[in-house]
């Protein structure tokens, strides 16, 4: 009788299996419209065997979830077909295994799971692990590294590649609470993972079991082991804001020529830890480490509290790697589009560790991420196509522009104070939480009292860079200088933007003046300059530019001091209020154009006669850009402040 009811059940398993089959099936493959979305992930609990030797993977997740449906029947989760599911244990019993579609697969969840209700799982697999040309193509690497002869094991998950080597979620707004890995292996190889290690158990056969815990919510790419037989070279490092003493900082080598190699870097993580913690805030995962293991890769991964170094790295991709656990693994994207908030940002705490430690380095750092990002003349920072690894991280568009735009931007707020004070808060507001660069943005703004749409439009959804052609000239006190802007894309036709100009004078200190250029043609007027040898273009590197030309011009000398002198123009009152006065020795027909300090033009009208009056009736408080042209098309600038 027993065994009679057992085959029923049995069999109407089966026959709901089939039928949620068809249905997860028939959906798109995505996870908004899939089962993924159903369920929250809270806690894995891993235990796999692996070897150095070998791609194979064998073992179990234990898997805990809370569902966001009513009446959840279903678990889908994403497993490279290569992998067989031995058995999948529900509520005590071994549930029927569904395949849905390509990696993809369900089980039938008896009983169903109400809303809110937590539900665990354990999914029992084994396979050998899928193999790509290139690395970064793979969720698990397997390599000998030849100049030090290392024999090593690791998961590199990034983009899309977790389901390579474990049943997942690939959902970048569902974050695991908490991880347990526990890698068993030969006992002589050493096994790092994400958090602190809680447990190490020599078993009978020659193994090990080697268990690594992380508390702190996590992103399914940021969870990673290594395997190998690595030698170990630990510091402890005391930590700005860290009260609960020293925090360790855990480094895996190769083997002593590898750690003799890498040791003078090793010793400056903790002025990188140190300089970070004081500038965005305390390290996020000071409660468990920081550490870092080499493997054999081109480039670095930020696995959450324990990063991948390329065998023999510098220092900058040690900053670089390690900026992620705030930008990236602390604040985390919300989606591939806006990967600058990660990328963009790692890449520029490089050159903040150059101004900080190796300032003599610093602006050859910011000389390079400018050179490389002048190869794209319609690149784009923000990232339009997410489908695979090249166009997400485009090294020029997002590492390179992505570090010179936020050198942009912190010019643009013009107070370095507060351009720290807000990334800091940044960080705490939204740590461990998903956002994007509309949120960044709008919290900017907020903290500033900046407008940052003339910003983000063209330097970070915008395409390209401006090209400057200067012709200058100085006669008596004054420096004329007519700069003329196009763009390398047509995308982007203008670049309303501040620029720096360094003038050098014979017998005088070099002097910096900051012109706003918010036409592709305009001529500055600027008295109180004698002497005047050369004007050098950006000279701090603020802005992402091409100098197509850079020439002193007598003519334009001899035109402007005649012609353009600054008494040909008088705005007042500056402050103002309710009335603009403007009054001009222009003869004939010009015109009067009002932009916000956002580039955007509130007012245009067609004069003729000498002087007028402008009633402010437009909505707008603060710098306003006022530009007059004549009918020969020169043009005369002002910034005006009104007050209300």
């Amino acid at each position: 009788m027993k065994k009679l009811a057992f085959c029923f059940i049995l069999l109407h398993f089966v026959l709901q299996s089939i039928a949620l089959g068809e249905v997860l099936a028939a959906r798109p493959n995505s996870a908004s419209n899939t089962a993924l979305s159903d369920y929250d992930l809270l806690h894995y609990d891993f235990r796999l065997n692996v070897e150095t030797g070998s791609r194979f993977i064998q073992g179990y997740i234990k898997i805990k979830a809370k569902s966001l449906k009513q009446n959840l029947d279903a678990f889908e989760f994403q497993l490279h077909d290569n992998y067989t599911v031995d058995s999948i244990v529900y509520a005590g019993w071994k549930m029927p295994i569904v395949n849905i579609g390509s990696h993809r697969k369900a089980v039938f969840l008896s009983p169903v799971v109400q809303k809110s209700d937590i539900f665990e799982l354990t999914i029992y697999y084994r396979g050998a692990a899928p193999l790509s040309s290139n690395d970064w193509g793979n969720g698990v690497v397997q390599k000998k590294e030849s100049k030090y002869n290392a024999e090593v094991f690791y998961t590199l998950s990034v983009p899309y590649h977790a389901y390579e080597w474990f049943p997942c979620k690939q959902v970048l707004g569902d974050l695991i609470d908490s991880v347990k890995m526990t890698i068993v292996t030969q006992k002589e190889n050493n096994v790092i993972s994400n958090g602190l290690m809680i447990n190490h158990n020599d078993l009978p056969d020659g193994k090990h079991a080697v268990t690594w815990k992380s508390n702190y919510p996590i992103n399914y790419y940021l969870i990673s082991f290594n395997v190998g037989k690595y030698i170990p070279y630990h510091l402890d490092v005391s930590l700005p804001g860290k009260t609960d003493g020293k925090m360790p900082v855990l480094n895996y080598l190769y083997n002593q020529a590898s750690l003799t190699k890498q040791k003078p870097v090793l010793d400056k993580i903790g002025d990188f830890l140190v300089n970070y913690s004081g500038l965005y805030g305390l390290y996020p995962f000071h409660r468990e480490k920081f550490g870092t293991v080499v493997v054999p890769l081109s480039g670095g991964m930020e696995h959450q509290t324990i990063v991948n170094l390329s065998t023999d790295y510098d220092k900058y991709l040690a900053a670089h790697e390690m900026a992620h656990q705030w930008w990236g693994d602390n604040v985390i994207i919300n989606s591939y589009h806006d990967v600058w908030l990660s990328e963009g940002w790692a890449t520029y705490s490089e050159y903040i560790t150059a101004e900080k430690l190796f300032p003599a380095e610093a602006k050859g750092l910011m000389d390079k991420f400018h050179a490389n990002a002048l190869t794209q003349s319609a690149g784009q920072t923000y990232i339009v196509d997410t489908s695979n690894f090249s166009t997400i991280y485009n090294y020029n568009n997002v590492y390179m522009k992505g570090a010179a735009i936020i050198h942009t931007l912190r010019a643009e707020i013009d107070d370095d104070a507060l351009f720290f004070n807000v990334l800091g808060k940044f960080q705490q507001t939204y740590a461990h939480k998903n956002v994007g660069v509309a949120e960044f943005k709008a919290f900017i703004e907020s903290e500033t009292g900046k407008n940052l749409d003339l910003f983000f439009s063209q330097w970070y959804y915008g395409y390209g860079y401006p090209k400057f052609a200067i012709n200058w000239a100085n006669s008596n006190d004054k420096l004329v200088i007519r700069s003329v802007q196009t763009t390398s894309s047509a995308k982007t036709p203008l670049f309303k933007t501040n620029v720096e100009f360094l003038v050098k004078r014979m017998n005088f200190p070099d002097t910096v003046i900051r012109i706003y250029q918010f036409a592709n043609e305009q001529t500055f007027l600027l008295s109180g300059l004698k002497d005047v040898t050369s004007i050098v273009l950006d000279p701090r590197n603020i802005i992402l530019n091409k100098l197509v030309s850079n020439k002193m011009d007598p003519t334009l000398s001899t035109e402007e001091d005649r012609q353009l002198d600054e008494n040909a123009v008088s705005i007042f009152p500056n402050p103002a209020s309710d009335i603009l006065q403007i009054r001009t020795s222009i003869d004939g027909s010009w015109k009067v154009e009002l932009f916000t300090e956002a580039g955007a033009q509130i007012l245009r009208q067609n004069v003729t006669v000498r002087e007028i009056s402008i009633p402010l009736h437009v909505p707008v408080k603060g710098a306003v850009a006022v530009k007059i042209t004549d009918s020969r098309g020169r043009t005369w600038s002002r910034m005006v402040m009104i007050n209300r």
